[in-house]
């Protein structure tokens, strides 16, 4: 019965359809039978297996409150149980709504009712139980997700109510601002598992008092809201752990920029918006050596053009890019490709003429991700392939001439053709017997040319490949890294002034566990920045919730004052905000997060605490307490031991004192001289350990704040927080830089009014 597909209908009937592949049946349903009807609409279904793992019984829950259960084999219904109800039902509109109906969570054994527990003031939407069976999780219009634990038959009197234990609500968050309404329980493989606490806030240092890391590390609860947001929590130690947040932005940026003519796209649903950005204000300098957020001045941008792509039952975009001169845009849905390209328009006021370029067949292809270099474009499709386009740079003198020609002329130009494709499916399966055909169709994650136009790297849900674009083969599989590969980039050509780090061919990867990884794709080996330092990242990256999702290179440095250009998606405003000059040419990124950037030197010196910005945030003052808790604890650790240390000077100076004596009272005796000796080792052992690790000691204690003084002054993995949720981060120039925020605010007020909730004094 593993093949099976139950589906609940509104009248009252319950559908059983087997998937495909049996019976000449491929890839779709087969209506096997209809159960019921029971009377009802079916508003839940739930299979149940038994003992030995088979697919037992299927339970359907109506509008009624009535619970039925049927025989997965015959279809009869054997058992029912109708439940209590209260009140009248509860209107979904878009108003306040408010506590009507209080539901619960019920449990029972072999159809009996055995308990009822009050744990929401709101309808009960959803439940998830644990897989041994000993947690129930419930979620509710009450924007509440409360873990119910059963608890030890040796606390309970069992044969009260039969049940091996009772339950007890054993806690409740509220992580969501609207309606919870899916619950599912996640199983982590050890090998996908996270080093940290990503998901569900896991730190593998802290111990567990039940024992049980191992199982609670790869169970974890997911919830879903009308809010947009996903939340996790840890199954057996959800009082122990917050929730943690998964924004519900993409990985892959809808935003994209042209640093040469200042023009940003973002992508819509089904529309694409054209954006000129500000000039950058030559009055706008900073001569301090500290990053400064708030030192910002408003620009504006400016709206160019908008292109409308929704056909007639059209679907959403999936990715869009512009080229890096500006002169092409490219955007795909689910089914086809489409390539424009863009020109000057009749006055400087007025926007870009928009012409869309003609492709064969084959190259519109719908894309996953898409990019250009000088002259292609690379596209990942849904198939498994990566498709090489050459396309060819407009001319100004050409393209002035080709606006009186007519129609004919136009109709004659050659299509846009697909030069050559990379199976990435097929490579995988060559680098990795353990897989197969299912392959396709799994999303791509990162899709990056070096600055060259000789490599090109590609990530996906299994690996990580390089191939060349000179000979057109695959050169290199990427090491599997402790957890997924977030983005990739290769840095431009004009910051690899320090040969050190690497040329043309270094390649630079983040993954979940917020560490980035440096590599030398010639060479095909991992870069000595990161074998040096692949574990020496500060812990305020390492332990933050929101993983790395983006990369960004600053370009080379020039003589103008440095400013970062920041944009707000809900405003026309641009700001601009002050950043100091690093005198050192070394390769310099940007970690883009959805929750913060963080500014890295791959040249300069690794602190071992990062500072927080602005200092008025709330991270940033509990970070600053943490540090300040830190120094004393350790202060006093090293003043209890030198303490001890001088007591034990102290001690043994009586030795010193004992071998004085027997020397002048000796007389020769073979016993006095035999003690003598032992006394004399003793005491030149004292002299010659004792006060040096005395002076080390006191030299530590001193030292302490010396060196976190050195880290407030170390300006590497300086973490703002200032924007959030970020969708977009970039360089335009060596000094200035393109944020993009979505203001979370904005969303919540396009969705429903939360539930009315009687606030404590009120």
């Amino acid at each position: 019965m593993a093949d099976m597909v139950a589906a609940g209908c509104e009248d009252g009937t319950v559908r059983l359809f087997r998937l495909g592949d049996e019976e000449g049946v491929s890839g779709g349903l087969e209506l096997v039978k209809t159960l019921g009807p029971i009377g009802s609409r079916v508003t839940s279904l739930s299979w149940a297996s038994t003992p030995s793992g088979g697919i037992g019984y299927l339970y359907a829950g109506t509008a009624d409150g009535t619970i039925h259960r049927f025989d997965a084999k015959t279809g009869r219904t054997d058992g029912r149980m109708t439940l209590e109800r209260k009140g009248s039902a509860t209107s979904s509109g878009s108003g306040n709504r408010k506590n009507e109906r209080v539901h619960s969570v019920l449990e029972w054994s072999d159809l009996y009712f055995l308990l009822t527990l009050e744990t929401h003031t709101a309808d009960v939407l959803f439940l998830a139980v644990s897989d041994d069976e000993r947690c129930v999780f419930a979620s509710g219009m009450d924007h509440k997700v409360v873990c119910l634990r059963r608890l030890s038959a040796t606390l309970a009197c069992e044969e009260d109510n039969g049940s091996k234990g009772v339950w007890s609500l054993a806690h409740a968050y509220r992580a969501h601002q609207l309606d919870v309404r899916a619950l599912a329980i996640v199983h982590l493989s050890k090998s996908s598992a996270p080093e940290h606490n990503n998901v569900g806030a896991w730190n593998p240092n802290r111990s567990h008092r039940d024992g049980s890391a191992n199982l609670a590390h790869r169970e974890i609860l997911v919830s879903g809201g009308l809010d947009t947001k996903l939340c996790t929590y840890h199954v057996r130690n959800f009082t122990e752990h917050r929730p943690k947040r998964i924004w519900p932005f993409p990985y892959n940026s809808v935003v994209s920029i042209s640093a040469a003519k200042r023009m940003l796209l973002a992508q819509h649903r089904d529309k694409l918006e054209l954006w000129q950005l500000p000039t950058k204000s030559s009055s706008s300098s900073n001569s301090s050596d500290q990053l400064n957020d708030d030192d910002a001045q408003e620009g504006n941008h400016r709206l160019l053009c908008e292109l409308n792509l929704n056909k007639e039952g059209g679907s959403a975009l999936v990715c869009s890019a512009v080229s890096p001169c500006g002169s092409f845009l490219a955007a795909s849905d689910v089914m086809d490709l489409r390539l424009f390209r863009l020109s000057s328009g009749p006055s400087p006021t007025a926007g870009p003429r928009v012409e869309k370029i003609r492709m064969t067949q084959e190259a519109t292809q719908s894309a996953q991700l898409v990019c250009f270099t000088k002259n292609r474009l690379i596209t990942a499709t849904r198939n498994g392939l990566i498709n090489i386009m050459t396309i060819v740079q407009p001319n100004n003198d050409a393209v002035s001439k080709k606006k009186n020609n007519n129609k004919s002329n136009n109709s004659s130009a050659k299509l846009i053709d697909i030069e050559h494709s990379f199976r990435y499916c097929e490579d995988v399966m060559k680098v990795e017997d353990n897989y197969e055909d299912e392959l396709i169709g799994l999303p791509f994650t990162g899709l990056k040319v070096s600055s060259d136009g000789a490599w090109l790297a590609v990530s996906g849900i299994i690996m990580s490949l390089v191939y060349s674009l000179d000979s057109m083969s695959l050169h290199w599989k990427l090491p599997t890294c402790s957890s997924r590969i977030t983005s990739l980039a290769f840095p431009p050509s004009s910051t690899l002034t320090n040969r050190r780090v690497g040329d043309d061919s270094t390649l630079v990867l983040s993954s979940v566990d917020n560490k980035i990884h440096v590599y030398d794709v010639e060479a095909k080996r991992l870069a000595d920045w990161s074998r040096e330092n692949s574990e020496n990242f500060p812990t305020q990256l390492r332990f933050r919730s929101d993983p790395v999702v983006g990369l960004a290179f600053r370009p080379e440095m020039d003589t103008t004052p440095e400013t970062m250009i920041t944009t707000n998606n809900n405003t026309s405003d641009t700001n601009v905000v002050s950043e100091d000059k690093s005198t050192k040419q070394s390769l310099q990124v940007v970690l883009r997060s959805h929750g913060f950037l963080c500014f890295v030197d791959l040249g300069a010196p690794i602190p071992s605490n990062a500072r927080i910005h602005p200092p008025s945030h709330l991270a940033a003052k509990n970070d600053v307490a943490r540090r300040l808790r830190h120094i004393e604890q350790k202060k006093r650790q090293m003043k209890m031991t030198v303490k001890m240390l001088e007591k034990k000077k102290a001690k043994d100076s009586d030795v010193v004192n004992e071998v004085k004596r027997l020397r002048s009272n000796s007389i020769g005796s073979e016993a006095s001289l035999t003690d003598l000796t032992s006394l004399r080792e003793r005491s030149d052992s004292l002299n010659s350990e004792g006060p040096t690790d005395h002076a080390s000691l006191v030299t530590s204690t001193s030292t302490v704040e010396e060196e976190e003084e050195v880290d407030d002054f170390n300006r590497n993995f300086a973490i703002t927080l200032k924007y959030r949720p970020v969708i977009f981060a970039d360089y335009l120039s060596h000094d200035e830089m393109v944020v993009v925020e979505e203001p979370w605010l904005k969303i919540m007020n396009k969705l429903p009014d939360p539930l009315f909730r009687q606030k404590f004094g009120t």
